[in-house]
Order: structure tokens, then sequence, then C-alpha cells
């Protein structure tokens, strides 16, 4: 799924509800400005090796991939309605995950807008929400 020509800038809030499928091996959020950089990309993965239950952060420009920051005891389960929050401030993002542990990440890309959000994997999205 792509949500195309949004605006999603510095001081908004973006809240997405979602469902992974019941047999979901992972799932990926990204907010992007282009089709080829993501500037922050949320991966909950359940069964994936090396990786289960963990949630990987990232970014991408071009072909570069930046840092993984992986979270360990993912609280995203397979099946479950969950909620992610996503602050945008001048410094990056503010991920709160499902249980309210809250992840900051810097804005990689440096850009004060974004236009797109893409949807990956074994998940079907509910809502999307940008607030101030």
């Amino acid at each position: 799924m792509i949500v195309r020509n949004m605006s999603f800038t510095e001081g908004q809030t973006l809240t997405i509800v979602g469902v992974p499928n019941s047999s979901a091996k992972q799932f990926a959020v990204n907010i992007c400005p282009n089709k080829d950089d993501i500037a922050l990309r949320i991966n909950p993965r359940f069964t994936v090796p090396n990786y289960k239950k963990t949630v990987v952060f990232n970014s991408r420009q071009g072909d570069s991939w930046g840092q993984e920051i992986n979270i360990p005891n993912s609280p995203f389960i397979e099946g479950k309605e969950f909620e992610i929050f996503i602050k945008f401030n001048h410094n990056g993002f503010v991920v709160q995950l499902p249980n309210s542990q809250q992840v900051e990440l810097k804005n990689a890309l440096k850009k004060d807008n974004y236009s797109i959000i893409t949807f990956d994997g074994d998940v079907r999205i509910q809502s999307i929400e940008i607030n101030q």
C-alpha cells in the first residue's frame, strides 16, 4: 500500500493503526520523500531468522542503508491491533510503540517534509492520521 501526496512535516504526529496477519513473518512502514529514499523504516519481524520478535529501524538513501537499530521483545503480536505514534521534530523522529516504549531516531535525510508512506508485508492498515 502506498499513500502519496501527503504532507508530514516537523511538529506533526503520524498515527498508524493496523493488524499484522495472524501468520505474519514481518511488515514495514516506510516514510519517504520519493520512491528511492526512506527517511524512516519501522520493520517489526516475527519469524525472520536472527530477528525473531524484533523491531528493526533504519533509513535508506538510494541503494545505501543506514545503521540498523534493533529493539528486541517486539510489542507487535500477530493478529492483534496495534497503534504507532510517530512525532516528527527538529531532531528527527520519536516513535512510540504499542507498549508505550519510545525510540528516538535521527532524520537521516534531513528533509522537513515527507510526502509518501508505504506499507509492505504481512499487515492490514486500518487508519492513518496526521495531527499537529
